[in-house]
């Protein structure tokens, strides 16, 4: 790797660090928690959980419409502020003293709004900061800047998780909120300090110019091998948003869990996915991403397996086993679905790739959880009953997924496993 670059790499790992505790307080139970003690239902709480998978439409007209010749760094580092401004303001609803109907309003635009402005950045940011690394170094790397994120969250989400429950046992919900809003503050200020402290190599910024639509066409959907990367992100991002968007209410809900409990599933799963990290990435690196990634989608299928037979009188222990299952996956899934980018791209045409690659997925699978919530409605609505036999919604649900991952294996190994990379 360049030296130069290595303060710059440093910062991007504690950039990512950071980005991910954010991450944990507006999203799974932290928000779900949110949104039940607004007022919202399980279904809308569901789809407004999916709004991260919407929001990535916005990479789509980012790449077309953005134009700049000058370094990325300031406007990227600027959208992230606002970003953060809308974060807290999401916090800031519970507390507000207006209509169930203004609050619903303002959860939409805080949370919404949040994650559109952090995806307009997103593949001008990813394509800065990922060009600090050396394609042979990729893997480890990856997994390095994951496990140094997920020891962090580990203690991060036990010690949300019991201030929260803390602070709610107490009834006093609404300082539990302010914690959270004073948090998120905190976590942006750093946040931008690391993006401040990397540096900008100039074939990042060269690349980070808009594209024009025809040719945004012709190096997406006119290059048959993006159109089949397209598709992998459209199945994962579908089947997996039709039923986790809503497990969040399933674990505050049906299964009872305090954040507290939340929170050591997550230090227990991200254990789990810190100790296969380094594996994984090392396999991605002497192999190739897409082969790591199918084996990491055969334990994904493993994990909304059981978790279709998770329910109240055994969920602590088999939503535990369907979340270690799921983080494992994720230890190379997460970065294969833009790092295979690099391995099967031009380094000209990444920035589009990645954009209107994890957009058209975003729009599949906030499109999917839409679905998953009217069968959800269907099945609460008919008493938890379905086909005549007594079972959660989010069981059925999860059953779907298990279903579509298998297909998702047969795509890989009759697909992706065979193309050509550009770096081999």
């Amino acid at each position: 790797m360049n030296d130069q670059y290595k303060n710059s790499r440093t910062a991007y790992i504690f950039e990512a660090a950071f980005e991910y505790f954010i991450t944990i307080i507006i999203s799974g139970a932290y928000l779900a928690n949110l949104l039940t003690r607004t007022g919202i239902s399980d279904s809308l709480a569901g789809i407004l959980s999916s709004f991260v998978s919407l929001a990535c439409s916005a990479q789509f007209f980012s790449v077309l419409f953005i134009r700049t010749a000058k370094p990325v760094k300031r406007w990227v580092t600027l959208i992230t502020m606002l970003k953060l401004l809308l974060f807290v303001g999401l916090y800031c609803v519970p507390v507000m003293q207006v209509s169930q109907t203004i609050k619903t309003l303002l959860v939409i635009l805080f949370l919404l709004g949040g994650q559109l402005v952090a995806n307009i950045a997103a593949p001008f940011k990813t394509n800065w900061l990922m060009s600090l690394v050396d394609s042979k170094h990729r893997g480890l790397f990856t997994a390095t800047k994951e496990q140094i994120s997920l020891v962090g969250g580990m203690l991060f989400s036990y010690l949300m998780g019991a201030v929260s429950d803390h602070y709610n046992n107490l009834g006093n919900a609404d300082m539990a909120f302010k914690v959270c809003r004073i948090t998120l503050i905190i976590l942006g200020l750093f946040h931008l300090i690391t993006l401040f402290a990397a540096k900008e190599p100039e074939r990042a910024g060269a690349h980070a110019k808009a594209t024009t639509l025809p040719k945004a066409i012709s190096c997406t959907f006119g290059n048959s091998t993006v159109r089949k990367l397209i598709l992998l992100n459209v199945l994962w991002s579908g089947f997996t948003w039709f039923s986790r968007s809503y497990f969040g209410t399933y674990e505050i809900k049906e299964l009872g869990f305090s954040l507290t409990y939340v929170s050591l599933i997550t230090m227990v799963s991200s254990l789990a996915r810190i100790l296969v990290s380094r594996y994984f990435g090392n396999l991605a690196d002497k192999t190739s991403w897409a082969n790591m990634m199918t084996i990491c989608f055969g334990i994904a299928a493993l994990g909304f397996f059981i978790q279709s037979f998770t329910a109240p009188e055994n969920g602590k222990v088999f939503f535990l086993i369907y979340s270690v299952l799921y983080s494992l996956s994720l230890a190379g899934i997460n970065g294969g679905l833009i790092n295979i980018v690099f391995d099967y791209v031009d380094e000209s045409d990444r920035t589009a790739a990645l954009g209107i690659k994890t957009a058209i997925g975003g729009v599949c699978g906030f499109l999917a959880s839409i679905l998953g919530g009217k069968l959800l409605d269907i099945i609460q609505a008919n008493g938890n009953a379905f086909l005549g036999h007594k079972i959660y919604a989010q069981q059925v649900l999860s059953f779907i997924t298990f279903l579509g991952i298998l297909l998702i294996l047969l795509y890989m190994k009759h697909t992706v496993l065979k193309l050509k990379r550009i770096n081999a």
